[in-house]
């Protein structure tokens, strides 16, 4: 029993380790944030929600925007270290400052001139907390599978994917960040780690249970099952 526990931490202190060398200084933005517009925040159809999925190491962040109850759509989202600036799909502009770790305040700017009070939190995630192991099991024999260890901390996804190709003799490097909701419906970024020029980048979806993950990460040159399990 003993020596089970200490595979069990030493497992999760791997994972904090490869957690560590993805993150940047921009990372704090990736999240599912949830607030409103306007100065009323039960006022109906003022809801707003935005995800945050990863930021690549320019500052363009990959995720979406939504009215609440709504589904999401394209946002053109840039971070820095304390700001995001989102501009939506109607071509509304959203400056948001980072009010300690898990508010955003800042204001919407719509098309026509009008502005209006923004306010976002972070919403926490605590079901599927932990590292999470697996692969990713290509669909043609012509591309490498790939080993991903990830950590996920209150709706955020951390970690790596390596693709080993044995017809090449290397180790192909991808950072992994993204976010799960509490029905366990995620969205995963893949972006090449620093130093890496051929490693893999992908946005795709999956779904969290209590102890797995299945998502079907579809490219143009190689597709992927991939499926993890919580260590």
């Amino acid at each position: 029993m003993r020596i089970v526990a200490m595979m069990v931490i030493a497992s999760w202190l791997a994972c904090l380790a490869d957690t560590a060398a993805a993150q940047s200084a921009t990372d704090w933005a990736v999240g599912i944030w949830q607030g409103h517009v306007g100065a009323d925040p039960n006022k109906v159809g003022y809801g707003r929600i935005l995800r945050v999925e990863g930021v690549r190491s320019d500052g363009v962040a990959f995720g979406a925007w939504a009215v609440t109850g709504k589904g999401f759509t394209a946002a053109k989202i840039q971070a820095e270290a304390g700001k995001l600036t989102v501009i939506t799909a109607a071509d509304s502009r959203v400056v948001l400052e980072r009010k300690g770790d898990a508010d955003l305040g800042g204001t919407m700017t719509l098309k026509s001139g009008v502005q209006l009070p923004a306010m976002l939190r972070r919403v926490m995630v605590a079901n599927f907390d932990g590292p999470w192991r697996g692969k990713a099991q290509p669909e043609s024999n012509d591309c490498s599978a790939g080993e991903y260890r990830v950590t996920v901390k209150d709706g955020r996804i951390f970690g790596a994917v390596e693709f080993t190709s044995e017809r090449r003799g290397k180790v192909y490097r991808s950072n992994v960040s993204g976010v799960v909701a509490a029905d366990g419906k995620a969205n995963l970024l893949l972006l090449p780690a620093p130093g890496e020029t051929e490693a893999r980048s992908s946005r795709f979806a999956g779904t969290f249970a209590d102890a797995s993950f299945i998502g079907g990460d579809k490219g143009p040159n190689c597709s992927y099952e991939v499926r993890l399990s919580r260590r």
